[in-house]
């Protein structure tokens, strides 16, 4: 009987003291749910995931039908992306306009995420055909003809 009556209390105690240990570690946080973060979030790589950001700088110019370019670098425009003028307000892509392009670059493509025109428009344009014109000194209302493609 004595043998059974040690058993029994050791068996008591130690799970009272699994129920206090646990008691415990749920009461320390005093009702606030304990969250953890994942394994590999404190690793120097966890961004790798995500893109870094790029700018170029560069003139824009028509690459096909839909296509824009800046430098050797196709520009494709993000779904909300973001063009702003050298005023800050909302602005469209413009041939011949220098800007700044900020968004990941893949390859030899950049995802632009914001687009910040450079310059107000000069009055240099170039045309699809490969002309560029500036207004006239004598007329502002005609251009002349700076370069032609042949």
């Amino acid at each position: 009987m004595n043998r059974r009556f040690l058993t029994m209390a050791a068996l008591v105690l130690l799970v009272g003291a699994f129920v206090a240990a646990e008691a415990d570690a749920a009461g320390s946080g005093k009702g606030e749910k304990r969250t953890e973060m994942p394994a590999d979030y404190m690793r120097p790589n966890h961004f790798d995931r995500d893109p870094s950001m790029s700018f170029l700088s560069g003139t824009l110019r028509r690459d096909g039908l839909s296509g824009w370019r800046a430098g050797d670098m196709t520009v494709q425009l993000a779904p909300n992306a973001v063009v702003l003028g050298p005023d800050g307000e909302e602005s469209v892509l413009q041939e011949g306009r220098e800007a700044l392009i900020m968004g990941p670059r893949f390859g030899g493509t950049i995802l632009a995420w914001s687009v910040r025109m450079l310059s107000p428009d000069s009055g240099l344009s170039a045309s699809t055909a490969g002309e560029v014109t500036k207004p006239s000194d004598v007329d502002p209302h005609v251009g002349e003809l700076i370069s032609a493609p042949y």
